[in-house]
């Protein structure tokens, strides 16, 4: 593929979809933020010409609502209407007359008899091995699960990873998608599937997919030339919907209320736990007084609370803002209290190349425009390669990022953090990967009814990640996740073992 389309697909899969996902129906796109994230050099007429032409919108499925700002430069604002459903093509201008989609959904007219069902998988998954009927933990595929179980359906489960899996199979839980799969992997995938799925798909006159669009698009036509009839029943609905539709056939995932009681609860709980950490160890201490380095376990998971974020719902005390850890990769060598040096910096500055935590509050603090601009900031993982993107020294770019670097540290080292000893070997099963990932779904706002909302002055909501802005924590991995409560039971048992 030539730049353009390196470009589209980008966006299309990192901005597009992940809109889609979340229920949206519209989506602004700023033409100087994607040449950034793709790390691009002097491109920026590439860009705004692969997002501004119909290329795009027939690839993404969208129609472009607004387009604001100049010819070409970073502030050339797109704004696309996302509402056509991915698998059609894409929608027409709204100049023109299109069939718009049924106001009410009605799901009492499908008829499941003689059906195999295929239903992708998700990304919320349970910690450990498990069928891969109970693996699999959001709110939508358990509503699926419960519609084939009532009506005693034949299914199976699309797996990015397994293929078609057995949903009486025991398989390890597992990080792969096709939502971020390129179009030749996909292919792939489906040819592996149809391999398993057309031998036994003939023993019916339907196949119906609960999937996405990504899982079903090279499978569809190759069960049609079988004469097998194929029923999408939740084709475009976004999520909400999705799941009132699985309420029309009796199936039972908890209910939005509901949901946010149940979450609520394990909030507050969380809480308590660290009010006995905090008695544990003394009370929170500051990122700037790490104190001597041997009174640090070698490694753990840490929360950085923000004392002008005062909670609201679950308590009237300082918010976790930020939940982490260091080297979950096998083999990894780093520790917790290398990890926090890395964020708090030195008196004279830091490197936010070093860390995440760094760079996106380094990012909203040149947003808020009390800073010198930064043309370097979070680009390329060492100084030299951003060297070499945008053009300047090394030297240059030193000094351009020195008093955006004396700022992050500054603000950073009067931050108060509490930690938990896990010193658990690196690896994909590590026991601190398991607790970040959990502390920060149940923490994050991402999709969820509000709890705890950051403040209107909080930093973070000048972020350029909206994942940052909509989960109110500076962690941009994990917030849209579903979390396991039995984490918290785990957590207590290192908050017993810590200090």
């Amino acid at each position: 593929m030539g730049q353009a389309d390196d470009i589209r697909q980008y966006v299309l899969e990192h901005h597009i979809e992940p809109a889609r996902s979340e229920g949206r129906t519209e989506l602004t796109v700023r033409a100087g933020d994607i040449h950034n994230q793709m790390s691009l050099h002097q491109a920026m007429p590439s860009v705004c010409s692969a997002l501004g032409k119909r290329k795009f919108f027939d690839l993404a499925a969208v129609s472009l609502r607004d387009r604001r700002g100049p010819l070409n430069g970073s502030n050339v604002y797109f704004t696309y209407d996302l509402s056509s459903d991915p698998s059609l093509g894409a929608t027409k201008p709204k100049s023109r007359i299109r069939t718009q989609r049924p106001a009410t959904m009605r799901a009492v007219n499908i008829d499941f008899s003689d059906s195999l069902v295929l239903v992708s998988c998700v990304k919320s998954k349970l910690s450990r091995k498990a069928p891969a009927r109970d693996l699999y933990t959001s709110a939508l595929f358990s509503g699926i699960r419960n519609i084939v179980d009532l009506q005693d359906l034949d299914w199976y489960v699309l797996s990015a990873l397994h293929g078609l899996v057995d949903p009486r199979k025991t398989i390890e839980p597992y990080e792969r998608s096709l939502n971020n799969m390129r179009i030749s992997d996909r292919r792939n995938w489906a040819s592996g599937v149809l391999e398993t799925l057309l031998p036994v798909a003939k023993k019916y006159s339907k196949v119906v997919f609960f999937a996405g669009a990504r899982y079903r698009e090279f499978l569809i036509e190759p069960l049609r030339r079988l004469g097998i009839e194929v029923v999408v029943p939740m084709e475009g609905l976004p999520l909400g919907k999705q799941l009132s539709w699985l309420n029309q056939f009796g199936s039972s995932p908890p209910s939005s209320s509901q949901t946010t009681s149940y979450r609520l609860a394990d909030v507050k709980r969380l809480y308590e736990l660290f009010d006995l950490l905090s008695d544990r160890v003394g009370g929170p201490r500051l990122l700037g007084d790490i104190g001597n380095y041997n009174d640090w376990p070698g490694r753990g998971v840490y929360y950085f609370f923000e004392p002008s974020e005062i909670r609201r719902e679950s308590g009237e005390a300082p918010r976790i803002v930020r939940v982490g850890t260091h080297g979950l990769k096998s083999g990894a060598k780093s520790t917790l209290v290398g990890r926090l040096s890395h964020h708090r910096g030195s008196d004279s500055g830091g490197s936010h190349r070093g860390s995440v935590f760094r760079a996106l509050v380094g990012q909203a603090l040149l947003e808020r425009g009390e800073l010198p601009e930064c043309q370097s900031w979070d680009v390329a993982a060492a100084k030299s390669k951003a060297s070499q993107k945008l053009g300047i020294s090394v030297e240059m770019i030193k000094k351009i990022e020195a008093p955006i670097e004396k700022a992050v540290s500054d603000r950073m080292r009067i931050l108060p953090f509490l930690w938990v000893d896990v010193d658990d070997s690196p690896g994909p099963d590590s026991a601190r990967g398991y607790l970040e990932r959990n502390s920060i779904a149940l923490l994050s706002n991402f999709g969820k009814s509000p709890i705890d909302a950051p403040s209107g002055n909080w930093l973070g909501k000048l972020s350029d990640r909206a994942r940052v802005r909509k989960a109110g924590l500076w962690n941009n991995n994990h917030v849209e996740e579903s979390y396991d409560p039995q984490f918290l039971e785990d957590l207590n048992r290192c908050i017993d073992r810590t200090g």
